[in-house]
């Protein structure tokens, strides 16, 4: 036994009574576990291995390392493909391979899954009730690893990453204790765990959304090498396609294999409604095949066909860029000559590489906000784009060697070439696909970042999981630079209370006079305060040129985003809901016309509308159903410079985020705010028939310019 061994690092966890539950370096399973990483690059020894039963038994190894300053590691599937990921030299690993039980709940359409199942288990459990999640699509890949770095799924179009589908969490922090965060509780963990990877603790149990599922059209189809142009162009097309087919999914891979003598086109084709052949796949099927083994099947079976080979030694980086052919066709030519590289110097030809495209339209970050939010950053993309994979898997660590820094010089050669695309680059790194030397978090934005830094203080104020439990990517390791300076600048241009000194810092009416686009007339009259609320009131008039008089106000002052600066916006409102009522709160040019954003507008639909727009034409608008209309509910708009010419705007309400859009060209341009009441127009008529209210309190706005 390990205390016979002697092993210095496991004398804490027997004497907290977990000796059963430790394996030595002498023992058959400990070789077996070593073994069963899937990345020869990532076996590294540890002094032992400590594999717990129970969320009680992991707190108590936690607690037992944490007491001893031992440090460790935490491995669910062991997929990843560098060493140090998810395991740890001469230090304990943490074994959740008994966390292997899926359980479907059919009342609450949710299953409970441990994260040491593989996808293709957790498939097969529920199967048997006609349902699946939004999972890995390569079976042997381990639960946690996935869903705590995001995880791109076969259901992403349709409702989001893999990790926006998990509704609660079972947590044991580095003190011990075993929590649940959900939406309801401990929320800022649950929003962090959404792509934070291992920073806050060791989630012991994920509950999922389960979603129906029965037969999936789909399966692997070989292309041969004289078919890449036209496959290029399936590519881009497909990934514009989205939106109009969320159920079909894409794999395309550039791969050189030794079966093959030479690169082939490789793709995974999955409709997971079960429709075979749908259009969304014209133009591959029109394409010369090698071989399919395309069918209906189950999505069990696929993730089980759908397996990258193990025991290889692995190089990994990745990027993503936008939708644009001249850029995949320049990383496919790299891979070309890479390939032929990689032929002189390995002359049996005996390795494995992926030039591998995924789409990333827009549509994915929009289903993430309204899954509820993450912290990824992918709403931030404004052009649909390609998630993209540069690997060479190799024989021997003299093989890796050579192909890294080689792979490495690839992934750098087509962000170079990107850039000289406008919006070439997009800013995310997809952080399980990334090497050891991408920075992944930091790619999810400074607010982000932020984000899971306060979330591991709060959670592992003792850096735990930052020091003790080094492996993956760490939050403690992502610069926040950027972020300091930025915040340092806040000025408030508006405060709180300004209503209590309304002509200090408001005009009346719009700033182009009393009438705009709707059936009322503004005037002083109609705007009054009282304790520091502001109500503009609509009342129904007869005999004059408007069937309204109303009120608005407008800041005096004009506010404009320079580059590297931006604004919050935010108030709190009680708004009518009714036909023909047409409240706004919203920021229009200063000068011609764009820019504009409406920062909240009601349209007499029982909806809240968030809008921005760069033309007529050009128009982003997101309508929600807006909760209970006589109370109180908080707006918010984050306007930040996004590339020194665009501006991102988030929209938040009660605080919660709702969307992400973007304003063309708006940096440098004046901005001024304005409080509205109108009526009909655009919000329908009649309008009420007797007077109504707008209500407003704490306006106020923060400059970060």
């Amino acid at each position: 036994m390990a205390a016979q061994l002697n092993i210095p690092q496991a004398q804490g966890l027997i004497a907290a009574g977990l000796e059963s539950r430790i394996l030595s370096p002498t023992d058959a399973e400990f070789k077996a576990r070593q073994d069963s990483y899937w990345s020869n690059s990532a076996k590294i020894n540890p002094a032992c291995i400590v594999q717990p039963h129970s969320p009680e038994e992991v707190a108590t190894a936690v607690k037992a390392l944490v007491a001893a300053g031992q440090k460790f590691a935490v491995r669910s599937g062991g997929h990843t493909n560098w060493a140090g990921s998810n395991n740890i030299q001469d230090g304990v690993t943490i074994d959740l391979v008994h966390f292997n039980k899926t359980t479907y709940d059919a009342a609450t359409e949710t299953a409970k899954i441990g994260p040491g199942c593989r996808w293709r288990e957790v498939y097969a459990e529920l199967n048997k009730y006609g349902r699946a999640v939004a999972g890995g699509r390569e079976g042997n890949v381990g639960v946690a690893g996935l869903l705590l770095g995001g995880g791109n799924a076969f259901f992403t179009a349709r409702q989001g990453f893999s990790c926006d589908n998990v509704v609660s969490y079972q947590v044991v922090l580095s003190n011990g204790d075993i929590i649940t965060a959900d939406k309801d509780n401990n929320s800022d963990l649950f929003l962090v765990l959404k792509g934070g990877s291992s920073n806050f603790g060791i989630v012991t149990e994920f509950t999922m959304k389960a979603i129906p599922c029965d037969k999936v059209w789909g399966g692997m189809t070989f292309f041969p090498k004289q078919v890449i142009p036209g496959a290029i162009e399936a590519l881009s097309a497909f990934a514009d396609n989205v939106p109009n087919d969320t159920d079909s999914n894409l794999v395309t891979i550039f791969t050189h294999m030794p079966d093959f003598k030479d690169v082939v086109v490789a793709t995974l084709y999955a409709n997971i409604a079960g429709v075979e052949k749908p259009p969304a796949y014209e133009k591959w099927l029109a394409l010369p095949e090698i071989l399919n083994t395309v069918k209906m099947t189950t999505i069990s079976e696929m993730a089980f066909e759908y397996n990258i080979p193990a025991n290889y030694y692995d190089t990994w980086f990745t990027a993503c860029f936008k939708n644009d052919i001249r850029i995949i066709t320049k990383a496919s030519e790299l891979h070309d000559q890479l390939v032929q590289e990689l032929k002189d110097f390995i002359p049996d030809g005996n390795f494995i590489t992926q030039c591998l495209f995924q789409p990333l339209p827009t549509l994915f970050g929009q289903r993430c906000v309204e899954a509820g939010g993450n912290v990824m950053g992918v709403e931030r993309q404004k052009d649909n784009g390609i998630l993209f994979l540069a690997v060479v898997m190799a024989n021997t660590p003299e093989q890796e060697a050579f192909a890294r820094p080689k792979v490495q010089a690839w992934i750098e050669q087509v962000r170079e070439f990107a850039a000289t695309i406008e919006g070439g680059n997009l800013e995310w790194t997809y952080l399980n696909y990334a090497d050891k030397s991408q920075d992944p978090l930091g790619s999810y934005g400074a607010e982000n970042v932020k984000k899971m830094k306060d979330a591991a203080a709060k959670y592992d104020p003792q850096e735990v999981f930052q020091k003790l439990c080094p492996g993956g990517f760490k939050i403690s390791d992502v610069k926040d630079a950027l972020r300091a300076p930025f915040e340092a600048r806040a000025a408030t241009d508006i405060p709180a209370d300004s209503f209590n000194s309304l002509e200090t810092y408001w005009n009346y009416l719009y700033p182009w006079g009393p009438t705009h686009n709707g059936g009322a007339r503004m005037d002083q009259e109609h705007v009054s305060v009282n304790d520091g609320v502001l109500t503009l009131t609509a009342e129904p008039v007869t005999g004059q040129d408007h069937p309204y008089l109303s009120g608005a106000i407008h800041a005096k002052s004009t506010f404009t985003v320079t580059a590297g600066g931006g604004y919050d916006v935010k108030a709190e409102f009680i708004a009518p809901v009714d036909r023909g009522t047409w409240p706004a709160f919203w920021l229009n040019a200063a000068s011609g016309w764009p820019p504009e954003i409406d920062v909240a507008e009601w349209k007499g639909s029982g909806k809240i509308s968030f809008n921005t727009f760069n033309t007529s034409d050009e128009v982003t608008a997101l309508d929600v159903d807006y909760p209970e209309p006589t109370q109180w509910h908080s707006v918010r708009a984050e306007l930040r410079d996004e590339n020194g010419v665009d501006v991102r705007v988030k929209f938040f309400l009660d605080d919660r985020e709702v969307t992400t859009q973007y304003g063309r060209e708006y940096i440098g341009k004046g901005l001024r705010l304005i409080i509205n009441y109108q009526t009909e127009g655009s919000s329908g008529s009649p309008g009420p028939t007797t007077p109504t209210t707008f209500q407003i309190r704490n306006v106020e706005v923060i400059s970060y310019n």
